[in-house]
């Protein structure tokens, strides 16, 4: 929805309405009618059925003189009032706000009556015809419209043109990969959660993931999303939203292709055994309502809500299928990782944000302090958190956690000492869970707070690509703590320097929907790496005026504001940004090795790349071999094999060679890379040469001299699919898999074959 003309009015284009003090009772007759910022504009719209009304509601600031002219109200009238298909457009008197709302003409297949009276089938088929008779609406429509007093004087407004457009579904021509992902909480009591794209130049596109589902939408107040794995993840802290009552809840967890923003599936519950009453594994009744998720591996994700974690199981083969109902059974709830008995509070063992860090999880519990998590085992392994002065557990607590650039994890803790409030930021190494460093916040960089009541995204962040962390003091909690209780100070720290005195930025009085308003930080902040700029929301409040909406882009380094721009005049209630993951991470500079009798040591770190940032952050395994963090070597390899936390050391023990498949991940992409290793050592004994061989000729993999063991089929990916025993010194089959790359491993040896189908 827009305003345009040939005088640049802004876009989008927020108006007022000033009325004065328009009286029944009043003696002057009205002189005149103005709309001072439409005056050769346009009015755009796009088409919604009847029931979606408020999604369209568009703003007219309209001034009636004199102040005191005997009138109540003003009538819309168009040029088109009298045409077979009636008018296009209506518009109706807000005193909330004192505003003429510029809809859609309502139309559809309605329901009538309560739809709570009828089955959400029934409510589902009759917005589906309303959407069929959006069809109506494949060619925009205008008219000419003008505003007219109702006490007979005949004044008018000046014309103006509006012109209704149909919903835009096509996808975009970037694929979502290009721009910046706005996730919305919605209005609570009114509609479920949404969310907007604005892409690379800037334009707005609102509920793109409806637009690609129509009449989908997430669950109840969405605050959390990301993307991994080349999927969409959206957290909501209910499943649906009672007061929207034509569209669909999707859940407290959606999840949907990133570059098509297709729904793959979603769930309603994520706590075990919800609603029953009766125990769980675990002893839990929660239902989960939806808090922070996070990516551990391409086959796992970890689902916070306000008892605990829950374990989501990914099949990949599943996953990967182009068969819509296969690819939806691929993710499947396992176990909770319990944080609270049943018996505590509401909120006892509510989970915040969470990073992982490969072999583990750091998770924030609102009651119990960092939580680490092992990831084979999904199992609380230790807490860390440390209190200051006495009886500190009571009013001390971890706020938030964020991984640096350089791969380390930093967590911040806030509270009391002396009456004073203290914010500490504590270094964590990222695979032993040992505390390296603690700084307490000077008196000048604020403080790092997390809004438990109205739990949402904790302001403290950090970028991937410069080892830097950014926090605010905005607020984010309940009533007056949604809007802060700061002018929006934003601090930037460059890790090892000296801590911020001050903030490097602040929003000040910025114009709210007039002079006399101004706005307030609201949603929790993002970085983007791409641009190194904070991406942040701000809000007018309070009531009625939360419709009133900007979102901006600040230097990451030097604070200046590089753009901002105002939503359309809607309750979005913006929840966080989410930036796209476009690129796979990548190997290079790794070559075959001739190993003598010395052992080589490799940091694959300094080996890969990943253009969205984050290749400290990156995991890595062996294809074929046990985890990361295994050491071992098999009877007959000519080499010890050491792969942990991304240090690779081979150790010659025999002459031979044999081929490595390193496997690297980055937020849930993985890549391999080949090499070969060859050792040479110089005994003065000639080596005898192995009778055992494993090749692929003529479309037929083929094993001599291996009886008696095991040969493993593995995909890309690491995932076993196929085995075969070994009976015979010889061994003859055709792979029947789909066409890809595989990896196959007779375990004990150093026989590995690599396989294009």
């Amino acid at each position: 929805m827009k305003i345009a003309n040939s005088k640049r009015l802004p876009l989008p284009f927020i108006c007022t309405l000033i009325v004065g003090q328009i009286s029944a009772y009043g003696a002057s007759p009205i002189t005149s009618i103005e709309l001072p910022d439409l005056k050769g504009g346009e009015i755009v719209l796009e088409a919604y059925p009847a029931v979606e009304f408020m999604y369209n509601a568009f703003p007219v600031k309209v001034e009636v003189m004199p102040e005191d002219a005997n009138i109540r109200s003003l009538r819309l009238v168009t040029d088109l009032d009298d045409d077979p298909d009636g008018p296009i457009v209506k518009a109706s008197y807000q005193k909330a706000d004192k505003t003429y709302e510029f809809v859609s003409t309502p139309f559809g297949s309605l329901l009538t009556g309560n739809p709570a009276n009828y089955t959400e089938n029934e409510v589902r088929e009759a917005m589906w015809k309303s959407y069929e008779e959006l069809d109506r609406y494949k060619n925009a429509r205008s008219c000419t419209a003008w505003f007219e007093a109702t006490d007979g004087s005949g004044v008018t407004s000046e014309p103006f043109i509006v012109r209704v457009v149909p919903r835009e579904r096509k996808p975009l021509a970037d694929a979502y990969q290009e721009g910046t992902f706005w996730l919305n909480e919605e209005w609570f009591g009114h509609a479920n959660g949404s969310i907007n794209y604005i892409t690379s130049s800037n334009e707005i596109k609102y509920r793109v993931y409806e637009a690609q589902n129509p009449g989908e939408t997430f669950g109840c107040t969405s605050q959390y999303g990301m993307i991994y794995g080349g999927r969409l993840y959206v957290m909501s802290k209910q499943q649906k939203d009672n007061g929207d009552r034509y569209r669909f809840g999707g859940g407290r967890l959606v999840i949907a292709d990133a570059a098509t923003l297709k729904k793959i599936t979603s769930f309603d519950e994520i706590g075990t055994n919800p609603g029953t009453g009766a125990a769980g594994p675990n002893g839990s009744t929660m239902m989960g309502d939806g808090r922070a998720c996070v990516g551990v591996s391409p086959e796992k994700i970890y689902l916070g809500h306000h008892k605990g974690i829950r374990v989501l199981n990914i099949d990949l083969a599943k996953a990967n299928s182009s068969d819509p109902s296969v690819a939806a059974s691929a993710f499947t709830l396992g176990k909770e990782i319990k944080v609270a008995d049943d018996d505590k509070g509401l909120y006892e063992g509510q989970v915040g944000n969470m990073v992982c860090t490969g072999p583990l999880v750091f998770a924030v519990s609102q009651s119990n302090g960092l939580l680490v998590i092992d990831c084979e085992k999904d199992e609380i392994v230790a807490v860390l958190g440390t209190p200051i002065g006495e009886g500190a557990k009571t009013v001390y607590a971890v706020q938030g956690v964020v991984r640096s650039a350089d791969g380390h994890v930093w967590f911040a803790e806030s509270g009391k000492e002396e009456g004073k409030t203290i914010t500490r930021l504590v270094e964590v190494d990222p695979f032993s869970s040992e505390i390296l460093s603690q700084l307490v916040l000077p008196d000048g960089a604020g403080n790092i707070t997390t809004g438990w009541g109205a739990w949402r995204s904790t302001n403290f962040i950090a970028s991937k690509k410069k080892n830097v962390l950014y926090w605010a003091s905005v607020g984010s909690g309940y009533q007056d703590e949604i809007l802060g209780a700061s002018p929006g100070h934003i601090y930037r720290w460059e890790i090892g320097k000296d801590l911020p005195e001050e903030p490097y930025f602040s929003l000040g009085k910025r114009a709210g929907k007039d002079d006399n308003t101004f706005q307030v930080p609201y949603a929790t902040m993002g970085y983007d790496d791409r641009t190194d700029e904070i991406v942040f929301a701000t809000t007018h409040g309070a009531s009625y005026n939360y419709r009133y909406e900007w979102v901006y882009r600040i230097d990451g380094t030097t604070g200046e504001i590089h753009d901002y721009q105002q939503l359309r005049p809607y309750f979005w209630f913006p929840a966080m940004p989410v930036f796209p993951d476009r690129y796979d991470p990548e190997f290079f500079g790794l070559e075959d090795l001739n190993l003598a009798s010395e052992p080589v040591e490799i940091n694959l770190y300094d080996h890969i790349r990943d253009l969205d940032g984050g290749e400290n952050h990156v995991m890595f395994r062996l294809a074929g071999e046990s985890e990361v963090r295994s050491t071992g070597r098999s009877s007959e390899s000519p080499i010890d094999i050491s792969l942990e936390n991304g240090n690779l050391t081979l150790t010659p023990v025999a002459s031979g060679e044999r081929p490595l498949i390193l496997q690297a991940e980055s937020n849930g992409k993985t890549v391999t890379c080949e090499i070969n290793v060859k050792v040479n050592l110089s005994t003065g004994i000639t080596d005898i040469a192995q009778k055992a061989e494993l090749n692929y000729s003529d479309g037929y993999v083929i094993a001599k001299g291996l009886s008696g063991r095991q040969l493993n089929i593995y995909n890309t990916n690491g995932q076993l699919v196929g085995s075969k025993d070994i009976l015979k010194d010889y061994l003859r089959f055709s792979p029947d898999y789909p066409k890809g790359i595989y990896i196959i491993v007779v375990p004990g040896t150093s026989k590995t074959l690599k396989l294009k189908l």
